[in-house]
């Protein structure tokens, strides 16, 4: 049905006085996703807060929020104590990133039905976006009123978790679990909180679960990446990298840098160098920690003249690396056999770090070498 045919029908109705059968004129329009033709049969009927609440929703469905929000003040200034209008409202206002409203129409609902778990859930949704720490109150009393409210649940589990509160969090964890197995928003909150607790095993399975019931994203791959490598199961280490570099950004540096820590782990210096390069070469900060791991897999192979060169490194880009300082000492010592040569590295250190952590260890080596150089004069 065109629009013009709508108005001629419309202008029928109200001629026949028949307000009745134009508003259904318009709600069939709306069951059959007609949207603006439905707003402009409502726009031409007598105003009232029932029209003004359809125009509101068939805004509402077209995305035009602007025009939806205007329509329900129409309506609330017509009928104020709608309880049901004033919800909707206020649904929109959130959603439309208008908080303090929310919060402030929340709160005039609230206290016309105290025990309404869903209007202290809308509240306290409004009141976490406004960095409100009475948010979570309002999350507990909306689960307090009705058990069913597993969006309050999950609210409460994922704001202990972000304040470290992990016992508590835990407890709502499994309530959200109990009532769902398969709820892949509460098996996040698992992972995670198994994760930065260090139980990368048990993090592992709830990953894995969240990718087999078809929760696939980068935050759940890196996770898994992170948890295969602290368990030391490099293999599978790399395969998350890997999906991570191919799906979804093959320029980030970390990602690199971590592939080449799985590829060390599993004894292969020169693909974890090739990660280490790339990684190097997408970077613009100091990285010293990634010259240094260049120098590990040139070590693995014993080619000390590299490792000495990727020190070297690191200490332009990190004078005040001590790591760095001491292994470049080392590798001298592993490199040169006139220890003339490798006396200075020790003393570099010992100048720089008169009580570094590994001052003992070099003081003895320089006391070491002058002797064995005093004993080479003779």
């Amino acid at each position: 049905m065109n629009k013009s045919i709508c108005v001629i029908l419309l202008l029928c109705f109200i001629k026949a006085g028949a307000q009745t059968s134009a508003l259904a004129v318009g709600d069939s329009l709306v069951q059959t996703g007609a949207y603006s033709a439905a707003i402009e049969v409502y726009n031409q009927l007598p105003v009232s807060p029932q029209v003004y609440e359809r125009i509101a929703a068939a805004n509402e469905a077209l995305g035009r929020n602007a025009e939806a929000l205007a329509a329900y003040r129409s309506a609330l200034e017509l009928n104020a104590d709608d309880f049901r209008l004033g919800y909707r409202y206020g649904i929109l206002l959130s959603k439309s990133n208008y908080y303090k409203k929310a919060d402030s129409l929340f709160s005039g609902l609230h206290l016309k039905q105290p025990t309404n778990a869903s209007v202290l859930y809308q509240r306290g949704y409004a009141r976490e976006q406004l960095k409100d720490s009475t948010a979570i109150i309002d999350y507990l009393k909306a689960y307090r009123a009705d058990n069913n409210q597993q969006n309050a649940l999950y609210r409460i589990a994922k704001l202990l978790l972000e304040k470290r509160s992990f016992v508590s969090a835990k407890e709502y964890i499994d309530l959200g679990l109990k009532a769902n197995p398969h709820s892949t928003r509460f098996i996040l909150l698992d992972g995670l909180s198994y994760y930065v607790n260090k139980s990368y095993h048990d993090a592992i399975k709830r990953f894995e679960q969240l990718l087999e019931l078809g929760k696939d994203n980068e935050s759940i791959r890196e996770h898994l990446a992170k948890s295969y490598a602290q368990t030391y199961q490099y293999e599978q280490a790399l395969e998350q990298y890997k999906v991570l570099i191919n799906q979804y950004d093959d320029r980030n540096a970390n990602w690199h840098f971590s592939l080449s820590t799985a590829y060390l782990g599993l004894n292969e210096p020169e693909k974890a160098r090739r990660h280490i390069n790339i990684a190097i070469g997408l970077l613009d900060v100091p990285l010293d920690s990634h010259f240094l791991a260049l120098a590990i897999t040139y070590n693995r192979e014993g080619n000390y003249p590299e490792v000495m060169k990727a020190l070297q490194e690191a200490l332009a880009e990190n004078p005040q690396n001590q790591l760095a300082r001491y292994q470049l000492a080392v590798a001298a010592d592993n490199r040169y056999a006139d220890k003339a040569l490798v006396l200075p590295f020790y003393e570099a250190y010992s100048k720089q770090f008169p009580k570094g952590r590994f001052i003992d260890t070099v003081l003895y080596r320089i006391s070491d070498l002058k002797e064995q150089l005093f004993m080479d004069k003779d």
